[in-house]
């Protein structure tokens, strides 16, 4: 973990090696969850952290897939979890109540994999963007209001990477990576292109710090920055014009924090150091 200041190795046991995974934090139980995917015990394996000892919970559930895409629904208070599709049919969404898994949906956004999941608390739904159908790459957003999906957007950025929600402005924020490194914004009603992502980066992680109200990303495979991005009204650039240059990410040391804006709690990729 990290308290700001240094990195505490808080435990040497805990899930299995693994890359792909899916990480979350539950708001609602205060645990961090890690879900899947390849090297783990399970196809699906659940796993939580309290802040002092990892604990597998054993119960029936969904496949991960090769990439899960999770998002915690805080108003709900249980894990959503988007599964990857390859057939023609739609995707499936299954929801963890902290005891078990439960099948939600099985219509919905059709075929998909690579998709991202957000929770936007200022409207109560799950935000799903993009992935990859077949040979082809998508770019429509859906929204699930823990009973129905609904088609929002059926023309999005060509970005790809990760996506997280700024709680204090009520926009989820995707941060681009590799070719596509741009970051839009998602309000519930249209994508807003505002900046350029940091470049080159792949695999990267991003999470929301609400005590500093910035998006942090971290990592990937092309090295260890940290980067924060905040859309400010400031003239953050002193070029006394309101413009993009306002909202341009920055890097300075500091690491991804949880939802309530206490110290991250970091799972290791296996491809990584």
């Amino acid at each position: 973990e990290w308290n700001g200041a240094v990195w505490v190795r808080r435990a040497t046991t805990g899930p299995y090696s693994r890359s792909r995974h899916a990480m979350v934090y539950d708001s609602v139980r205060l645990v961090t969850l890690v879900f899947g995917p390849s090297g783990a015990d399970e196809p699906g394996d659940l796993w939580q952290w309290d802040g002092e000892v990892w604990s597998l919970l054993h119960a029936p559930g969904p496949d991960a897939g090769n990439r899960p895409a999770v998002a915690f629904d805080s108003v709900r208070g249980v894990l959503v979890f988007v599964r990857e599709q390859y057939t023609d049919n739609p995707v499936e969404t299954w929801e963890w109540n902290g005891k078990s898994w439960a099948l939600e949906s099985e219509a919905g956004p059709p075929r998909r994999e690579h998709h991202l999941l957000a929770f936007d608390s200022r409207r109560g739904v799950t935000v799903l963007y993009g992935g990859y159908g077949g040979n082809t790459d998508l770019v429509d957003t859906w929204e699930w209001n823990g009973a129905l999906w609904t088609l929002r957007n059926a023309d999005g950025p060509s970005a790809r990477g990760k996506l997280t929600f700024d709680a204090e402005r009520g926009v989820s924020v995707l941060c681009g990576e590799g070719s596509k490194s741009s970051t839009w914004e998602w309000d519930g009603m249209e994508w807003t292109y505002r900046a350029e992502s940091p470049s080159p980066a792949y695999g990267q992680a991003t999470t929301y710090d609400s005590i500093r109200r910035e998006t942090v990303l971290f990592g990937g495979w092309t090295g260890d920055q940290t980067w924060l991005y905040a859309a400010r009204t400031a003239d953050v650039d002193q070029d006394r014009v309101a413009d993009e240059c306002d909202a341009c990410p920055r890097t300075i040391p500091k690491v991804p924090v949880d939802d309530d804006g206490c110290p991250a709690v970091v799972a290791g990729d296996a491809n990584r150091d």
